[in-house]
């Protein structure tokens, strides 16, 4: 009973909204509003005379009749509902009780078209190389090389990559050895494989574009965060201006150090919106991003 009556008064404010939106100050509708309400008025009055029915005072089986014939003759519900809200607020007006409209809403809701789940484009592999090649050579940017990229390969919600700590990352002792990744309520570890086949030389293995593997590119922040004295704590942290990372302990720029705060993620979604806009491919999200990694490693997978 109490979902009838909150319905009804739903109702009842939406026809009173529109009935007062008619009117103009000096108290008459408005030419438009007095027009559709009359051409209504008149249609369902027509109507009712050629199936019998009481147009004033209507009862809801007439509302709810009138709203099947409408959609019969092909008006979208849109128009039925305008029509229906048209007579019920005449009979406000004149004083005679306003038929029931929920069997007639019932109507509409059944004669909407079943939509189809929204499908996420992911983002393809040429797209992700232009984000990564619009990162720059600082801190802030190899940060954002490694954001990215482990989103692109991990295929993780934005909240498994942003609880990422250091820990988590466990990095081999050979450069050319993969990555894993430890995440929360997955039964085994990530494995993060080079991207690149490493090229020997006489010093250490450098990879043919280190800049767009994960495994180098996440090593490479952990390494740079290393070097300012952070080795626990948050993966993903603000870097100022000046390129001093959050947790340092240097005064940042604008704001005294802490202890390290994670960033949100709202922040991770908008490292990614930044590095969209400057490369300027199409927009995404950063679950895109994550779509588009899983979809290339299945399509990759298909290949081989």
């Amino acid at each position: 009973m109490n979902g009838t009556n909150t319905t009804q008064s739903a109702a009842r404010h939406l026809d009173r909204a529109l009935t007062v939106g008619g009117y103009v100050p000096g108290g008459r509708y408005k030419d438009s509003t007095a027009k559709l309400y009359a051409d209504a008025w008149k249609d369902f009055s027509t109507w009712c005379r050629s199936a019998g029915r009481t147009p004033m005072p209507a009862t809801p089986e007439t509302i709810a009749t009138y709203a099947v014939h409408l959609m019969d003759d092909g008006y979208t519900p849109g128009t039925v509902q305008s029509r229906i809200t048209a007579v019920r607020a005449r009979h406000r007006l004149l004083g005679h009780p306003v038929p029931d409209n929920v069997a007639a809403w019932s109507v509409l809701r059944s004669a909407e078209p079943t939509r189809e789940p929204a499908v996420t484009k992911g983002v393809c592999r040429k797209d992700l190389i232009a984000a990564v090649e619009a990162c720059d050579a600082t801190i802030a940017g190899w940060r954002n090389r490694a954001i990215v990229l482990l989103a692109w390969h991990l295929a993780i919600p934005a909240p498994g990559l942003g609880a990422l700590d250091i820990p988590d990352i466990h990095l081999p002792q050979h450069l050319d050895d993969s990555v894993t990744v430890t995440i929360s309520g997955h039964s085994a570890d990530l494995v993060i494989e080079h991207d690149h086949e490493p090229i020997a030389t006489t010093a250490i293995p450098m990879s043919v574009r280190p800049d767009l593997c994960p495994a180098c590119a996440v090593r490479h922040w952990i390494n740079i965060m290393a070097l300012a004295g952070i080795v626990d704590g948050p993966l993903w942290r603000s870097v100022d201006r000046l390129g001093v990372i959050e947790g340092s302990g240097i005064s940042r720029a604008g704001a005294p150090s802490s202890s390290g705060s994670r960033l949100s993620k709202r922040s991770l979604y908008r490292v990614w919106a930044s590095l969209v806009a400057k490369s300027g491919i199409e927009v995404s999200t950063l679950r895109a991003l994550r779509i588009g990694g899983a979809q290339h490693r299945v399509q990759t997978a298909g290949r081989l």
